[in-house]
This record gives C-alpha cells, sequence and structure tokens, in this order.
C-alpha cells in the first residue's frame, strides 16, 4: 500500500522566506537615565525594534499565505513539505509559478523604496532617529532574506531502514481527513452559519474540498463512493442565482458530513420546505451579476442521501 501511495504523489516543498523588518535591540538604544524613557510599543518589542512600517512587509507574507493555500488545496501535509497527486503537479506549479512572479515584483518594488521607507519610520518617531537609523540593514542583506523558492521530489524507501517513512505514509489519510474537517468548518462559519440563503460562489469552496479528496481518493479508497455523491448534489444545483430551501440544506448536510458540524446537520432537517412548498417558491428576481453567476458542476448523479451514512470517517 506504501509504495502505490508514493507512487501516486510528489512532495513539494515550500522555502519562502521574508524579512521581519526589525533588529535587536541593544541596551544602548534605551534611555535609563534619571526620567528615563522607553521606546514606544509601536517601535520596539522586549529584544527587538522596528526600522520601518511592518505593513511594507504584509505583501510578502500574504503572498507566503497564498502559495501555502494553493498546495492544500490538492495535497495534504507531508514530511515537512506537501503530498501532491501527480495529475495535480502541473497545474498547482503554474499557479505557484504565478505568485513568484508577484513575489518578485514586489520584492524589487520593496527594495527601490527601501530608504524611503525607513525614513518614514524615522519620521514617524521623533526622538528615536539615531535608534532605527544605526539599525538600518544593507540593502543586499535584505534582498538575500526575502525569497521564494520551490523544491519538488519523489520520495522512496530506502531498505532496512523505512520504518519512519512508513509511519508517514500511513498517517496520510488521518492527515487528509484533518484538513478536510478543518476546510469544511471554516466553510461553514464563514459563508453558510446562519444564512436563509447563499450566493452560487458559496459552493466554490465546497468543490475546493472534493476536489482535494477525489485526487488524494488513493489513500482512502472508499471514499469514492461518498465523493461521487456529493458531486452529484452539487451538479443538482440551480445554476443561477440564490440557493435556499431544500438546496441550501442539502449543501449544509455535504459540510455536516465533511466537517462534523452538528449545527450544519441539523439545518438539513430544521424548517426545510416540503417538495411540494419548494416547487412552489417564484422565481427569483436576479440582479444583472447574479445572472451572470454560472458556475459549471461536475458530471456526477448520485445524491447526497444516498452517501450520508459514512459520516463517521470525518
Amino acid at each position: 500500500m506504501e509504495s502505490i501511495i508514493l507512487n501516486n504523489i510528489r512532495v513539494l516543498t515550500l522555502d519562502i522566506r521574508t524579512w521581519s523588518g526589525r533588529s535587536k535591540l541593544r541596551p544602548e538604544d534605551l534611555k535609563l537615565t534619571e526620567g528615563s524613557e522607553l521606546p514606544p510599543e509601536s517601535l520596539a518589542r522586549l529584544g527587538s525594534k522596528l526600522i520601518m512600517d511592518p505593513e511594507k512587509l504584509s505583501v510578502f507574507v500574504t503572498l507566503r499565505q497564498a502559495a501555502a493555500r494553493e498546495a492544500l488545496f490538492v495535497g495534504t501535509r507531508f514530511l515537512g513539505g506537501y503530498a501532491i497527486p501527480i495529475d495535480e503537479l502541473d497545474g498547482l506549479m503554474q499557479k505557484l509559478g504565478a505568485i513568484k512572479t508577484a513575489f518578485e515584483r514586489e520584492k524589487e518594488e520593496f527594495l527601490n523604496g527601501y530608504s524611503d521607507a525607513v525614513q518614514s519610520w524615522i519620521n514617524s518617531n521623533p526622538g528615536w532617529e539615531a535608534v532605527i537609523k544605526n539599525a538600518e540593514a544593507e540593502p543586499e542583506k535584505v534582498r538575500k532574506a526575502i525569497s521564494f523558492a520551490t523544491q519538488v521530489f519523489s520520495v522512496s524507501p530506502v531498505e532496512e531502514h523505512q520504518e519512519g517513512l512508513v509511519k508517514e505514509v500511513e498517517g496520510l489519510g488521518g492527515q487528509l481527513r484533518h484538513e478536510i474537517e478543518v476546510m469544511a468548518q471554516n466553510t461553514w462559519k464563514r459563508s453558510f452559519q446562519g444564512q436563509k440563503e447563499v450566493t452560487q460562489r458559496a459552493m466554490r469552496p465546497i468543490r475546493t474540498i472534493l476536489k482535494k479528496i477525489e485526487g488524494l481518493v488513493f489513500l482512502e479508497p472508499e471514499l469514492n463512493e461518498l465523493i461521487e455523491g456529493m458531486k452529484g448534489t452539487l451538479d443538482d444545483m440551480p445554476k443561477k442565482g440564490l440557493i435556499k430551501g431544500r438546496h441550501l440544506a442539502e449543501l449544509c448536510g455535504i459540510l455536516a458530513v465533511l466537517g462534523n458540524i452538528p449545527e450544519a446537520k441539523s439545518t438539513c432537517t430544521d424548517d426545510q420546505p416540503s417538495e411540494e412548498e419548494a416547487s412552489a417558491e417564484p422565481e427569483l428576481e436576479l440582479s444583472p451579476e447574479q445572472e451572470h453567476e454560472n458556475i459549471p458542476a461536475p458530471h456526477v448523479v448520485r445524491p447526497i442521501q444516498e452517501a450520508a451514512r459514512p459520516v463517521e470517517w470525518f
């Protein structure tokens, strides 16, 4: 089983480094004489000091998070990186390439304005000009501290020394279940909790979750029927306008299964219209934006009711 799994994945590692914009806080930076004055919290923390507005660096953290998110959309954490299905690797690398391009562009823009950013921070902290100026790093040092790199490799066990790897591979199914549960719970809280109706966009994270499971289904082959049923339910959703009533309950049912969410499970049965009431609902008046809100559905036809029994898997 381990060899089958390893033959179906590649391991991706992300080596994305950002610079904190901080420097070591030295004793001489503190004014600890009579009438001592400490630097404001916006400038210094115990042991370190900021030499520029941290907002200037937030874009690199955002892009690093975006890269990790793309990897988790199709893969699962493994060996300090991500186990990526071979069939999903090329598409993922294209997306990571686009993020890297944005990262490098932001890096050059940041370095071009580096001196101005430090001077602006000095101007914002009167009385501490020397403390900041003395800590200013050389631009070339900052350039080396900010980087974006990826590595992709295959894994094979070394005979007589494979116990650790076997254990890691055996844990992949459990790691996948955990990640799916977290993704489903986040989707519930962000888009469904307390809602009587949702937009077409609310189905996008559900599709992402199902695509992730589908790509890694060789970790848990018995999930295939469950996922086919959920995809069939999405296939039957209205293609335009708001989603409510029975259809909303079915989406909540999917999230209840994927995320072990009792509140979502109760939404499937509480205060939902009957089939006759649902069919009698008037057609929605759609805005121009809603008229163009059309997300293609996968080609599957199994209803969720048939697939809802193995809730205990998650």
